[in-house]
């Protein structure tokens, strides 16, 4: 027969009758439906482990216990909160200045790795260690992952990151490449002026100098016929 869940006069009577834990009144009813059964009563049975039971006899007792745990962590849950939280940022900080990436791989590969500075002896077990590690992380992003929708939503986030960042990087590298072409195409063009400037002043040197040299090997040039090459020659702009 399936049990039925007990309701809060059930559960002072499962106590009285069962625990014999001293739970009578309204205001009892109230302080425990407060404090909770299960959280106020069960959550306060032993001290460390199931062993060393605490023996109540009276429902005060229980409540002098939960107050007192709530006054403590009243007193230090705001130091460990700050504490913890200093540290945690902290290690963020170093993490991501030692490594400039928020991905575990990244993480992983370059400060997770101490395993190094162990002997021979010991070496199989650091890495054991090591990858024990990695696997209980990706083992919890694995049950996480279809279930919760912050590890979701940042774990696809970070993959769309480094998609991102790729296409920006070779797109930067198209850029860069294009531009550089374009230069080297510029810097032909004008090479190609140039060449044909010089293969014209060439042609033009060429066709004095036959000019020139077939009025030396004529018996009798004239002089003006001299002049008038010599003048066209020297005339001629090299630039």
């Amino acid at each position: 027969m399936e049990n039925k869940p007990k309701s809060i006069n059930a559960l002072m009577a499962y106590m009285r009758n069962e625990k014999c834990i001293d739970i009578n009144g309204s205001v009892q009813k109230r302080k425990l439906r407060y404090i909770g059964y299960f959280h106020g009563y069960k959550g306060y049975r032993y001290f460390y482990n199931p062993s060393r039971r605490i023996t109540y006899t009276k429902f005060n007792e229980i409540q002098a216990v939960y107050d007192f745990d709530m006054k403590l962590k009243t007193i230090l849950y705001p130091q460990v909160m700050f504490l913890e939280t200093a540290l945690k940022n902290y290690t963020l900080e170093t993490i991501l200045s030692k490594t400039s990436s928020n991905s575990f791989n990244d993480i992983y590969v370059k400060l997770l790795n101490d395993y190094k500075d162990h002997s021979q002896n010991n070496l199989k077990k650091a890495l054991n260690k090591r990858l024990k590690l990695r696997n209980s992380i990706y083992n919890i992003l694995s049950y996480n992952y279809g279930k919760n929708n912050i590890v979701h939503h940042y774990y696809e986030n970070d993959n769309y990151k480094k998609l991102e960042t790729r296409i920006k990087s070779l797109e930067q590298k198209k850029k860069k490449k294009e531009e550089n072409i374009k230069k080297e195409q510029n810097e032909i063009k004008e090479y190609n002026k140039e060449l044909k400037e010089l293969y014209a002043m060439k042609d033009e040197i060429e066709k004095v100098n036959n000019k020139l040299n077939s009025f030396f090997l004529n018996d009798s040039p004239t002089s003006n016929e001299v002049e008038e090459e010599y003048d066209n020659y020297e005339s001629w702009d090299m630039k």
